[in-house]
């Protein structure tokens, strides 16, 4: 038999390997899955799966008794409160950083560079933002990389001070 012949698993006739059913006794042709799917397969499906399993410990639920599930610990309301005043100082200097900008400018950041790539605070307790994940362009309509500092009052959530300059951290 060559390459491209084979034999029919129900009468096992003489049946070509493009032929969609058996000639000798209408059998539909059983395909081989191609290279091409299982790399598909295997490369779509094991991360689907391993971010299924690995949220499955973070994950945890808290009953009305607070009492975390899952082996979770509970978390500090001050910890808590913190980050959400981080949150929300970062979404107030990505605007006023937006607003700033003169001419045409993009964000430049991702999974693994976020917009605040350094944060602290100032001894008023204010809250510093720094990142370079910005670009914006210049007077010469060529796009330049712009390090960022944002300082943010935590109790109004107000944009204080904000400052730009060319380059990177």
């Amino acid at each position: 038999m060559s390459d491209s012949i084979g034999a029919c698993k129900d009468c096992g006739g003489q049946i070509s390997k493009r032929a969609e059913k058996c000639p000798h006794c209408g059998a539909p042709a059983k395909r081989k899955t191609s290279g091409f799917t299982w790399f598909v397969a295997i490369f779509v499906a094991l991360p689907v799966l391993s971010l299924m399993i690995s949220g499955e410990n973070k994950t945890s639920s808290t009953f009305p008794d607070n009492k975390p599930t899952n082996g979770a610990t509970e978390t500090d309301p001050v910890e808590q409160k913190a980050e959400l005043n981080r949150l929300k100082a970062e979404v107030e200097c990505s605007q006023a950083i937006e607003r700033s900008a003169v001419r045409k400018h993009e964000w430049t950041d991702g999974i693994l560079h976020p917009k605040f790539s350094r944060e602290g605070q100032t001894k008023d307790g204010d809250l510093i933002l720094q990142g370079d994940r910005f670009m914006a362009q210049n007077g010469f309509g060529a796009m330049t990389n712009q390090v960022y500092t944002c300082i943010v009052d935590p109790s109004t959530q107000a944009v204080v001070k904000l400052h730009f300059e060319d380059g990177k951290l």
